[in-house]
């Protein structure tokens, strides 16, 4: 009975699981072969952690690489996982590699395992004292959010009756998509995970959940937190009770104390506030942008230019606070009482108006806002080519910021560049525009039907 099902099932989802299965192996195929210096870095707080346990890892101050921890304490613990993930994998290999040798199984039709099994347990990453398999293994979780992304907009087509192959291939193949996870190997898109089911949570009874995945998806990467006025905006649309809020925020706040304390070496809050706080957003000082295609690259395309910089009597930082208060307000707009459609439209215009507007926006912070489109689009069709468009000018984006060591960057392009910011903010003003359109016209039928019936 269990192999029946089990075939129906494989039957069923043959063509999907093709797709997850091809995108995976792409991905892992490909890891190797670039590696941002940022994930050495991750792998030394890594080793420290794998060597002392995570607390105390952000009192440290002696490190080979000179950047003491600055990311938030959940993803620090990916970092320490990915040792585990690879003295697991490591027994895995010796076990069969064994088993292989003790059975005489042909061991000879097998040197590719052996080779690989070296290589990944000993060959060092460039010059530095850390594994290739680390680096990879750090990769490892990115490499698989991309794959839970692609489950979300296939169960999101399924439940609207929606064709789902070309927003699951969209999502799988795009060049943005595994460039950033399986190259560079950033966490965009296991932050986005829980920071989009924490948003599609506000549409459901189940409700209370949402703060503690946005408080996860905060963990991961912080730069969910500008959508929280958004998100508090939402929950007051859908209605949604404040004994809910409450103690889902109670929820959120245990789950932060407690990854917290795992770090602390002393209250935790008082960690919280006086040290991991100081080294994620106070170590680093703000930036115009940070290789952004966005309204600040048009203004100055040069790095490293303080956000605190003033253009007509207001630093950077203040006109994008400026900018982004009009830009939410347009967001605000467009929520409706148990739209989904409406929470992504408004994710869309919150999060990449933000990435677009305010100052200090690195490049891959336009993640968020932009699959939300491509989320959108499943119910919108017509959606769907801007949003290719705009993930291919992400991609060149991010092939720019961190081209491949085979490949030269081209700085004097900057006209290219500049010109496609401006087709990044066209195109932002357009989509906004059509959404207004859209959910401005919806309400306004819902009303005429209102007032028939009345």
């Amino acid at each position: 009975v269990l192999l029946v099902k089990i075939s129906t099932f494989l039957k069923k989802y043959r063509l999907l699981i093709f797709l997850l299965l091809a995108a995976f192996i792409f991905r892992l195929a490909i890891s190797p072969l670039n590696t941002h210096g940022d994930l050495t870095t991750q792998a030394e707080w890594g080793a420290w952690m794998y060597k002392n346990g995570p607390k105390g890892l952000y009192d440290w101050n002696q490190w080979i690489s000179g950047y003491w921890p600055n990311h938030p304490p959940l993803i620090s613990l990916v970092y320490l996982w990915a040792y585990q993930f690879h003295s697991f994998l490591m027994m895995c290999f010796s076990n069969l590699g064994n088993f292989i040798a003790l059975n005489r199984l042909a061991p000879t039709k097998f040197l590719w395992f052996f080779a690989f099994v070296k290589w990944f347990g000993e060959a060092r990453y460039e010059n530095t004292f850390f594994l290739k398999g680390i680096v990879l293994s750090i990769k490892f979780p990115m490499i698989v959010a991309d794959l839970v992304i692609a489950l979300i907009v296939y169960y999101l087509c399924k439940k609207n009756s929606v064709d789902w192959k070309k927003y699951v291939i969209a999502i799988l193949f795009l060049p943005f998509t595994w460039y950033l996870s399986a190259l560079w190997g950033q966490s965009d898109q296991l932050s986005f995970i829980f920071l989009i089911v924490s948003f599609m949570l506000l549409n459901f009874s189940t409700s209370w959940l949402s703060p503690l995945l946005f408080a996860i998806a905060v963990n991961l990467k912080p730069t969910g937190l500008i959508l929280i006025p958004l998100y508090l905006w939402i929950w007051y649309k859908q209605r949604q009770s404040i004994k809910k809020l409450i103690f889902g925020g109670i929820l959120a706040y245990i789950f932060s104390i407690y990854i917290v304390s795992l770090f602390a070496t002393r209250a935790p809050l008082d960690y919280l506030i006086h040290e991991i706080y100081t080294r994620v957003f106070l170590t680093i000082k703000p930036l115009i942008h940070v290789n952004a295609f966005n309204l600040w690259y048009l203004v100055n395309n040069k790095w490293g230019i303080p956000a605190t910089t003033n253009y007509l009597f207001f630093s950077a930082t203040t006109w994008g606070y400026i900018f982004y208060f009009f830009v939410s307000l347009v967001s605000f707009s467009v929520v409706r009482y148990r739209k989904l459609e409406s929470i992504l439209a408004s994710i869309f215009i919150s999060a990449f108006g933000g990435w677009l507007f305010m100052a200090n926006m690195h490049e891959r912070y336009v993640y968020a806002g932009l699959v939300a489109l491509l989320f959108l689009a499943i119910y919108k069709a017509r959606y769907f080519k801007y949003f290719v468009f705009l993930s291919l000018i992400f991609f060149i984006n991010i092939f720019w910021a961190f081209p491949p060591k085979i490949y030269p960057l081209i700085d004097n392009a900057f006209v290219f560049y500049k010109l496609l910011s401006v087709t990044n903010i066209v195109i932002y003003l357009i989509v906004t525009r059509m959404i207004v359109k859209d959910f401005r016209n919806s309400e306004k039928i819902k009303t005429k039907i209102s007032l028939d019936l009345n």
